[in-house]
């Protein structure tokens, strides 16, 4: 599929946001990477791989401080030659909370971060 087909299937506004990450595989394999790209629903890593990631559930754990991480429990949606992106299938209230505010300093539109934040409310229950 390619880059535009997936953005105008997107439903949530992704923001580049460059930072270490660590992503643990299904196999249990710890693979260090970086965040291309986020967004309240998903995230784009940079993956230095030129094998073909396996499906199932995978950890990824964001460290933005000493006191401040995201950890998530996400699936592979696509994967390119150096990216992979993949969708949020579990967050934690601290964690969502987090990331709803990373989103909001680099997205720098809170109303629309507020629609998209209600519109992911809605599809949870």
């Amino acid at each position: 599929m390619s880059e535009n087909n997936i953005a105008e299937r997107r439903n949530f506004s992704r923001v580049t946001f460059d930072a270490p990450a660590k992503l643990i595989l299904p196999t249990k394999e710890t693979i260090e990477t970086t965040i291309h790209d986020l967004s309240l629903k998903g995230v784009m890593l940079n993956i230095d791989t030129g094998n073909k990631l396996p499906n199932g559930s995978y950890h990824l754990s964001l460290v933005l401080s000493d006191e401040v991480n995201i950890e998530m429990e996400i699936s592979l949606s696509h994967q390119e030659v150096n990216h992979a992106g993949f969708i949020c299938d579990y967050i934690d209230v601290d964690s969502m909370t987090h990331l709803r505010r990373l989103v909001e300093l680099n997205m720098g539109n809170v109303d629309l971060l507020d629609r998209e934040f209600h519109q992911l409310g809605s599809q949870l229950k």
